[in-house]
């Protein structure tokens, strides 16, 4: 059965097609459960991404509400219907190139789980493979609980993660975080992922990884390098600065280099869920230095970096404005 129209898939996804047209979609659905041949070309490292990004979509409330998951079983046919639905955020380049190819058995995929650290608070686990992840306050992460024998794949919903990547020469681990996708076979990464302001890098402690971006384009960084998204579509790979000190928040540090005053804000934001405003653009362009540690409140923080300016610090609840 072939795959119903896009038009008929978005009125579906809305709730606003016809019965005639739910049932198409049904059915063509509950036909992507069928037993289909072994060959396969797909290489591992894409049916791994494609895995994440399907459950990052699921994740996220992407398919129609109601209906099993595709995750239950799926294989190169239901990677096709996530592509439609929206949820893969590959290349279409994926699809045209891997389109002659023969279908795979579908096979059960792994029990997800989605964790997110609270505010204020930085959340470690252990993964199945041995792999420790660092999440901080307000990040999500979604993992399965056990993995696959071939591949080891976690998705960076949002937020900021530390991982140390458990060394299995046999089964790569993949990791996305919206547009990118990093690879790695054993090594300590920093991954940063904050859809509302377009914030992701990717920086690499020790060992080595590659970081595919979505205009195709794949990098290899090593230990003390990091590839940061400027701007939409574009990344610069650049060397970590000696004092950054990427990671040290999983310890409980706040470690800032002349970053500017709106920036820390921002971060102060995402762990303690509060709100910084700036009163002038002046003041919230001003670039400050310190170290301060998690355990400590926003408003000592934020009245510490006031005072090496002058600012004036005014709090109402979890809003705070700044003002010269």
């Amino acid at each position: 059965m072939g795959i119903p129209d896009r038009h008929i898939l978005d009125r579906y996804l809305k709730n606003t097609c016809t019965e005639e047209e739910r049932k198409l979609v049904d059915e063509w659905y509950d036909q992507l459960e069928v037993d289909v041949p072994d060959e396969s070309l797909i290489s591992e490292e894409d049916r791994a991404a494609v895995k994440a990004e399907v459950w990052e979509g699921v994740s996220q409330g992407m398919l129609p509400t109601g209906r099993r998951s595709v995750l239950r079983r799926f294989g190169w046919q239901a990677a096709v219907a996530a592509a439609i639905f929206g949820i893969v955020v590959m290349s279409i380049h994926w699809w045209e190139h891997h389109a002659h190819r023969s279908p795979q058995k579908a096979m059960v995929a792994e029990h997800w789980d989605t964790v997110s650290a609270k505010a204020g608070k930085i959340l470690h686990l252990t993964l199945d493979d041995g792999t420790n992840v660092w999440l901080k306050a307000g990040s999500t992460l979604s993992y399965p609980q056990k993995f696959a024998a071939n591949e080891r794949t976690v998705a960076l919903l949002n937020g900021e993660a530390f991982l140390e990547v458990a060394k299995d020469d046999k089964r790569p681990f993949t990791l996305t975080s919206g547009e990118c996708v990093t690879r790695v076979l054993g090594t300590s990464f920093n991954v940063r992922r904050y859809q509302e302001r377009q914030d992701l890098s990717v920086s690499v402690i020790t060992g080595k990884v590659q970081v595919a971006t979505p205009s195709g384009t794949r990098r290899v960084l090593t230990a003390g390098s990091e590839m940061v998204k400027i701007n939409a579509g574009n990344y610069v790979v650049k060397d970590i600065p000696p004092a950054a000190m990427r990671g040290a928040w999983k310890n409980g540090q706040m470690v800032f280099r002349q970053q500017q005053f709106s920036d820390i804000a921002a971060e102060l934001e995402d762990y303690y869920a509060i709100k910084v405003n700036f009163r002038s653009e002046q003041t919230a362009k001003l670039r400050l230095t310190g170290r301060f540690s998690y355990f400590q409140s926003p408003d000592e923080i934020l009245r510490s970096l006031c005072l090496v300016n002058g600012n004036v610090l005014e709090q109402a609840g979890n809003n705070y404005t700044i003002s010269e």
